[in-house]
């Protein structure tokens, strides 16, 4: 009787490990998860679109638990949908009213074999893989060269809009609790990790222009912008975070007060604005 309780417990144990085992990467962060898109015909364009989890605002769909997700940007429009995923199934859900009806669609899992159809969409998985601790399958359709992939712990390679997927969409980043868990096609002017993005005419000519010293720096910077009036200046931390702003003040800067760190200056100008990495040492 013993042994054969002891035989149960083992095996209780080693199904609740290999349950622990089985179960990916959520795409959810803790209290900040976005996604930033870019299309693929105007990578060189401002505008960049994002999709934000509201935290607070879970409803259930269908007996399903869904978080709810407001896409901000020109594709298709500004609009809300809803997210649910499953965990041990590598699964993702997705709702929208407005675009598919009282329909929910499956746009992830990560389940399927090769050669497996994920049916809502219409795509055949080719190959599957891991890269970089996740688990990613691809499919036979791509856009602009971009294949469309589904990713653990993240979404897409399109992004996790089914409403966007085919727009000519692609995905930037994936952010969770503000830091980024993931990085898909490259912008040359848009970086996930500061949320800027260039959009003054000659870029690159002006931050040729524009001196910052010294660099690293303890209490004060000087910035000379060589005659071209700075409206407002920010100064942002890794992760985008605003820590400080300077108005009116283009020659010396006071950072008595900020932490050793890495920081970007945000200068706002006539056109646009530009932004510079700036190191501070106490």
């Amino acid at each position: 009787m013993k042994i054969l309780y002891k035989i149960i417990l083992v095996s209780a144990f080693v199904s609740i490990v290999s349950n622990l085992q089985a179960q990916y990467q959520s795409i959810f962060g803790t209290n900040e998860t976005s996604w930033k898109y870019a299309y693929f015909g105007c990578l060189g364009c401002s505008n960049i679109d994002s999709a934000t989890v509201v935290y607070g605002m879970d409803t259930v769909i269908q007996g399903m638990n869904f978080k709810r997700v407001s896409k901000i940007g020109s594709s298709p429009f500004p609009h809300d949908f809803y997210l649910s995923e499953d965990n041990m199934n590598g699964r993702v859900y997705y709702y929208n009213l407005n675009y598919l009806g009282n329909q929910i669609v499956k746009i992830v899992d990560l389940s399927m074999q090769v050669g497996d159809t994920l049916k809502t969409i219409g795509f055949v998985v080719d190959s599957v893989y891991v890269q970089n601790g996740r688990k990613h399958l691809r499919t036979n359709f791509a856009s602009n060269s971009l294949a469309f992939s589904m990713i653990e712990g993240v979404g897409t390679t399109f992004g996790i809009d089914c409403a966007a997927i085919g727009t000519g969409e692609g995905l930037l980043c994936q952010l969770k609790n503000n830091v980024i868990n993931y990085t898909g096609i490259t912008h040359p002017t848009y970086d996930c990790q500061t949320n800027m993005v260039l959009t003054a005419i000659g870029e690159n000519d002006l931050l040729n222009q524009m001196t910052l010293l010294p660099n690293p720096a303890s209490i004060y910077i000087g910035l000379n912008l060589n005659g071209m009036g700075a409206k407002e200046i920010e100064l942002l931390d890794v992760k985008g975070h605003l820590i400080k702003t300077f108005m009116n003040a283009e020659n010396r800067l006071d950072i008595s007060e900020i932490e050793s760190g890495i920081y970007f200056l945000k200068v706002y100008l006539n056109k646009g604005f530009v932004s510079k990495k700036l190191m501070v040492a106490k």
